[in-house]
């Protein structure tokens, strides 16, 4: 399951919560993700899936993959830059989403699977320091399955 939290504009308001295989529909009127008072939303603006990939559908401890469609008029924008109508593109952790030209912004992020991290001051949005953490550490795996579900993880920090 990931979050949609609105970021800034008149989409304001509680979190949403997308569920894995539900079909999603951004507009402003009669769909599940309503984004009122700004006339720059399509009725049918976009849409939100989250399904997991053909590679991992056996694993479903993986997180699905989030993709959004562009149906609008004036525009969705990822992290400022505009999306060709029609396509779908594959969001990531942390993406600013802007619906229509007034402002109406959102983050996407997965959700915390780990009940000793308080989820209130969380920051997931990629940072340097993090991309070196484990720079100049080795790390020794005691079996292929353990270096298959860590070594990415590994990676990403500089390790």
């Amino acid at each position: 399951m990931w979050k949609l939290l609105p970021a800034a504009g008149p989409a304001g308001g509680e979190p949403y919560r997308l569920l894995t295989g539900v079909e999603y529909v951004v507009g402003r009127k009669n769909c599940a993700i309503l984004i009122e008072n700004d006339q720059s939303i399509s009725r049918n603006h976009a849409v939100l899936t989250a399904n997991f990939s053909v590679t991992n559908l056996s694993q479903t401890d993986e997180i699905p993959v989030l993709t959004l469609k562009d149906n609008s008029k004036y525009g969705t924008f990822v992290n400022e830059e505009k999306m060709q109508n029609g396509f779908s593109r594959t969001l990531k952790s942390g993406d600013g989403i802007t619906f229509g030209v007034f402002g109406s912004k959102f983050s996407f992020y997965p959700p915390l699977d780990e009940p000793s991290i308080g989820s209130k001051n969380v920051d997931l949005s990629g940072r340097q320091e993090r991309k070196q953490i484990f720079k100049g550490k080795t790390f020794i795996f005691l079996n292929a399955k353990q270096h298959k579900k860590l070594s990415s993880a590994v990676v990403f920090g500089g390790g």
